[in-house]
């Protein structure tokens, strides 16, 4: 019985040890995301590696995982086929701002300009998106 209780807590221990916490993953697919942006200018594949990021963490706690979001999320949004659909992307893109307004420390720092200057044109196009949608509604007179 002992023989069988020490193995037992070898192969919890030795599982534990090589397993990977959902931080360490999620940090890795954040990472992921930034180089597609840095080296090839990519959001279609940052937004995928954010999206897996997401995933794995339970709350958005640093400000330039929320820039990530947003800057991601209104970067595709002209891409998409719908104009219901390029509003919910700006529509993301905004709340992701938001998040990162409420986590930014300094106000003053350029990333933080950056940032109010990208909430400002996502808030700019989401009208735009929405008069255009409710004009085709209405249709011609």
């Amino acid at each position: 019985m002992r023989k069988i209780f020490t193995i037992i807590i070898c192969v919890f221990s030795v599982l534990q040890i090589n397993s990977q916490t959902k931080k360490e993953i999620a940090d890795a697919y954040i990472k992921r995301a930034n180089d597609a942006i840095e080296k090839s200018i990519d959001y279609t594949t940052a937004l995928i590696n954010f999206n897996k990021a997401i995933k794995y963490m339970d709350a958005i706690t640093d400000a330039k995982v929320a820039s990530l979001g947003a800057r991601a999320y209104y970067e595709i949004h002209h891409k998409q086929r719908t104009i219901e659909k390029q509003v919910k992307f700006l529509e993301k893109s905004n709340i992701y701002s938001k998040q990162y307004f409420l986590l930014a420390k300094n106000k003053k720092s350029n990333d933080y300009i950056d940032n109010l200057e990208l909430y400002a044109l996502a808030k700019k196009d989401l009208k735009t998106l929405r008069y255009s949608k409710r004009r085709k509604k209405m249709g011609k007179f």
